[in-house]
């Protein structure tokens, strides 16, 4: 939705009365205004979609056009832009090879149609819950609900390479946090917070980067991701 600021009508307006049909008299100096709204879209240049999983099994969304891919690029992080028997696709071995979203069915990226998900719920194979869609993390937070939300939704997983799964080190976790027998959490000890770490109060405290573990640094007094 866009507001337009000086339509047709009078410089100042006392009600919506003075203005050209279709505006409405605007709070303050404005004067008139209009509200543009999305309506639908019909004839050439309409948008099909903004992304991959909108458009038909093996195709790609380029300039909000549901097509045949041209490189592997458009396909996602590791499918591949392949001439099939039945046109050029993106093909795949694995769901987490296509994009968001999208599935691996039959050897092609195409929608998953199960892969609704409200935020915080787990996913299946690995997936994260992003926009109430099921597909590759990105970070920790993807794989925990909006971190801290609250302990209903933390899993303890950490994103590794696009996949929910469990660390193997600290800097793969939460802010404080430290990987403990592959899961992120709360500390115990200091010596689960890096080589002259400090745990307080469940989380790796400090002062100095050097007081956290490898690939981390010092942030408002506790250890996070570098």
């Amino acid at each position: 939705m866009q507001i337009i600021d000086n339509v047709p009508g009078p410089p100042m307006c006392s009600s919506s009365a003075d203005c050209i049909l279709g505006a409405y008299c605007g709070p303050g100096p404005a004067g008139c205004r209009i509200v543009e709204a999305c309506g639908l879209c019909v004839g050439g240049g309409c948008t099909t979609c903004v992304n991959n999983a909108q458009c038909n099994a093996g195709e790609v969304c380029v300039d909000q056009t549901c097509q045949s891919c041209t490189a592997s690029s458009q396909c996602g992080p590791n499918a591949q832009c392949t001439a099939t028997h039945l046109a050029v696709q993106c093909t795949c071995t694995t769901t987490s090879d296509c994009a968001l979203g999208e599935t691996c069915s039959s050897g092609v990226c195409a929608p998953d149609t199960t892969s609704g998900c409200a935020e915080g719920q787990s996913c299946s194979n690995g997936q994260a819950c992003i926009n109430n869609i099921c597909g590759r993390c990105t970070k920790f937070e993807d794989c925990n609900g909006a971190y801290p939300a609250g302990p209903s939704q933390l899993t303890g997983f950490a994103c590794v390479n696009g996949v929910c799964t469990t660390c193997t080190a600290n800097s793969q976790c939460g802010g404080g946090q430290a990987c403990v027998g592959g899961t992120c959490g709360t500390c115990s000890t200091s010596s689960q917070c890096g080589p002259s770490g400090q745990c307080n109060n469940g989380y790796c405290a400090c002062s100095t980067d050097s007081q956290c573990a490898t690939g981390q640094r010092c942030g408002a007094g506790v250890c996070v991701l570098m």
